[in-house]
């Protein structure tokens, strides 16, 4: 209980400065417009909240007479689902550039749901499929945001699907 509530204080206080850094960054807002300046704060501060709720959970759930000892195992740390999550997330956030949003999105969603228990092969690839497709729409389409194409064959097929659409 201590070592996760030391990390959401972690995360708290980071994504505060964050926050506020952003906040300090000039740029005229549009009154009554959410543009692309004022996303990151949205967010930003919806994370502060989310986690300020989780900490005073974690910190009311706990059992009696716990104490706020740390118990430091790194085996326990990175064998857990939480620690390979976060690698391949940053495996994620690195490949984007290269093979572009939709072959690096199916690839970690499948990786990432396999991660999490599931097993079918077809639901894992059905689920990706449609998740990245949704997601596709939704920002190219309809939000008007460019996703990450890629480089090469990745790129002209990225090209290639926004031609379809």
């Amino acid at each position: 209980m201590a070592l996760e509530l030391l990390f959401n204080g972690g995360l708290l206080v980071f994504f505060i400065y964050c926050f506020f850094y952003i906040g300090g960054i000039g740029h005229d807002p549009a009154t009554g417009i959410l543009d692309a300046a004022e996303w990151p704060r949205l967010l930003l501060g919806l994370l502060i909240v989310f986690i300020a709720i989780n900490m005073a959970k974690v910190y009311k759930n706990r059992q009696k007479g716990e104490t706020f000892k740390i118990d430091f195992n790194i085996k326990k740390i990175v064998t857990s689902k939480l620690f390979i999550g976060s690698v391949l997330l940053l495996i994620y956030s690195f490949s984007l550039d290269y093979l572009g949003f939709v072959f690096s999105s199916i690839i970690f969603f499948m990786v990432y749901s396999r991660l999490l228990g599931e097993k079918r092969i077809k639901i894992l690839v059905l689920s990706s499929l449609v998740s990245v497709a949704i997601l596709y729409v939704l920002f190219n389409s309809l939000l008007g945001i460019m996703l990450p194409r890629g480089v090469g064959a990745f790129r002209n097929f990225a090209l290639f699907l926004e031609s379809l659409i």
